[in-house]
């Protein structure tokens, strides 16, 4: 049997070479289309389905009652009236009328997708696939909100629901996307491309397959809190391709993050390793590896885009910590470009520990040094102090 191949595009939404199923759901960097469909009933309940235990990804949580991937050369609509008769068993004469929502990018840390979302009025009724689904039911907005407490539901579908309301309140809603297709393809850098290609494993990771292209960020859509380092490190996320996984900070970080209930484990060695973040994001200013882990003042300059963009498509964000000096005056830096001055930035210095407020509906900035192996061997932090002073940050956001 045929492996599926799957409709890849650019930041531009123009199709390129489709790609295996595989190769997509291990590769960030291969944005793929996807389609969702809200089912409405006349009752202004919402249908969704229960995903199998047999399924390897989230098995037994509640999710969108109807999605899939498109077909290479497949308008969304068709997609979404195809995917609507198979997952639900609706005969052809049967399927409703779909309104399409928005559109958006849901990156995990092993793929991204770009999402198109419809809305569609249905009472059914519905023979859903068994093999793919426990049951499907209709839940009102309330019950929905109760499942999200409760964590019964998956991240896609938390985001979604989100989206959702805010869709109900303005249908013209507009959606600034994550850039996750345009960061992994950057080139603008000569120095920065040609050191991270360059980079092998020595020792233990002499066999190891490494990332070596720019890393995009990872985590919650919806969070309020941004963590943001300097940039990769070379045989951390370089190698792994997530922020902060893979060498002795993410261990610090992602047990700080366990520790406060925004990590769902405390560490994080791989993509693909379970690691799921809530109300946290996590990305770096500079986005490649750079050579003794200084980047040119130039080279962090034309990374200020994509960290724009970053900001743009984390709509709820409350407060930035700033892992090192460097990193907290590369956001600093950033800060004062969306503003287009530095007024309320006077005075602003890095101090571990430190909070500031620049006001302008910009979200607030803390500091702390950064967990590294050096910072930690020399006794400059501890894991313990680190994630005491993170926590209080948090609590502040």
């Amino acid at each position: 049997m045929l492996e599926e191949r799957l409709s890849c595009i650019d930041d531009y939404g123009l199709e390129t070479e489709p790609r295996l199923r595989s190769e997509c759901h291990k590769n960030p960097a291969l944005l793929h289309r996807v389609i969702h469909v809200m089912v409405e009933n006349s009752q202004g309940r919402i249908l969704m389905q229960r995903r199998s235990q047999a399924k390897d990804i989230q098995p037994g949580m509640w999710d969108m009652a109807v999605g899939g991937h498109l077909i290479p050369g497949e308008v969304a609509y068709a997609g979404a009236v195809r995917e609507f008769m198979e997952e639900l068993g609706v005969l052809e004469q049967d399927v409703p009328e779909f309104v399409e929502m928005y559109q958006y990018t849901w990156i995990t840390d092993i793929e991204s997708e770009k999402v198109t979302s419809f809305h569609a009025r249905s009472d059914g009724p519905f023979s859903p696939d068994e093999g793919e689904v426990d049951m499907i039911a209709f839940f009102s907005p309330v019950e929905i909100d109760e499942l999200i407490q409760s964590k019964s539901v998956t991240p896609n579908f938390q985001y979604e629901w989100s989206l959702h309301r805010k869709w109900r309140k303005s249908p013209d809603i507009v959606l600034n996307d994550y850039p996750v297709f345009g960061i992994c393809h950057c080139h603008r850098c000569e120095r920065l491309t040609d050191f991270r290609c360059s980079i092998q494993g020595k020792g233990k990771l002499v066999k190891a397959d490494y990332w070596n292209r720019p890393v995009p960020g990872f985590g919650d859509l919806n969070a309020r809190i941004l963590v943001v380092g300097l940039a990769p490190g070379a045989h951390g996320a370089n190698r792994t391709g997530r922020p902060f996984t893979g060498d002795a900070a993410g261990d610090v970080l992602f047990r700080a993050l366990y520790r406060i209930g925004l990590s769902s484990r405390p560490d994080g060695y791989a993509r693909g390793d379970g690691l799921t973040l809530t109300d946290v994001f996590i990305t770096n200013a500079v986005k490649c590896v750079p050579p003794d882990n200084r980047p040119k003042p130039d080279e962090a300059d034309r990374c200020i885009d994509w960290f724009q963009m970053e900001l743009d498509a984390l709509a709820n964000l409350r407060m930035i910590i700033c892992l090192g000096r460097l990193a907290f005056e590369s956001v600093r830096k950033s800060l004062i470009h969306r503003v287009g001055n530095s007024d309320n930035f006077k005075g602003v210095a890095f101090g571990h520990g430190v909070r500031f407020d620049p006001g302008s509906g910009l979200p607030g900035i803390g500091g702390l040094y950064h967990p590294s192996r050096r910072n930690l061997n020399t006794g400059l932090i501890t894991s313990d102090s680190f994630c005491d002073l993170f926590e209080k940050l948090c609590k502040d956001a």
